[in-house]
C-alpha cells in the first residue's frame, strides 16, 4: 500500500521505486514543457554547439501513460517478430498475409486495407519503422 496524492511519492513495496503521481491538467501546459525541453536544447547549443542536452521525458509525463505508451511499443514489436518469420528484419507481404489470417479473424478487404497503409510504395515488404 503506497502512498498517494497529486504531490506525493508513492512507493510500492517490492520495488521501492518512487515516482511522482501527475494528474493531465492541460494541452497549455503539455505545450510548457515543450518549450522547457527547446529551451535546454538551446542552452546547450549556446554554450557548446557540439553538446548535447540529456532530457528526463519521463519526469515530466504521467507515469500511467508513459507505462501504457511502452506496452503499446513493446506488444507492437513482439508482434512484428511473429510476422517476421525468418527473422529478416522485414516482413514480406507473405508473411504478412500468412500471419494476419492466422493471429486475426478478418476478411480480404480489410487485410487488403492494411497492407496499402503499412506498405504504401507497394515495395513487397514492411521494416519495423514502417510498422
Amino acid at each position: 500500500n503506497g502512498i498517494t496524492g497529486s504531490d506525493e511519492i508513492i512507493s510500492n513495496p517490492p520495488y521501492n521505486q518512487p515516482a511522482r503521481v501527475y494528474d493531465y491538467k492541460s494541452e497549455s501546459e503539455c505545450d510548457r514543457h515543450v518549450e522547457v525541453f527547446l529551451s535546454c536544447i538551446r542552452a546547450v547549443r549556446d554554450v557548446s554547439p557540439n553538446g548535447f542536452a540529456a532530457l528526463k521525458v519521463t519526469a515530466l509525463g504521467n507515469p500511467l501513460l508513459l507505462e501504457r505508451m511502452s506496452t503499446a511499443i513493446t506488444e507492437a514489436k513482439n508482434l512484428f517478430s511473429k510476422f517476421d518469420i525468418d527473422g529478416d528484419g522485414v516482413i514480406s507481404r507473405e508473411e504478412f498475409e500468412k500471419c494476419y489470417r492466422y493471429y486475426f479473424n478478418d476478411d480480404d478487404e480489410k487485410l487488403l486495407h492494411l497492407i496499402k497503409m503499412l506498405d504504401p510504395e507497394d515495395s513487397g515488404t514492411v521494416d519495423y519503422i514502417e510498422w
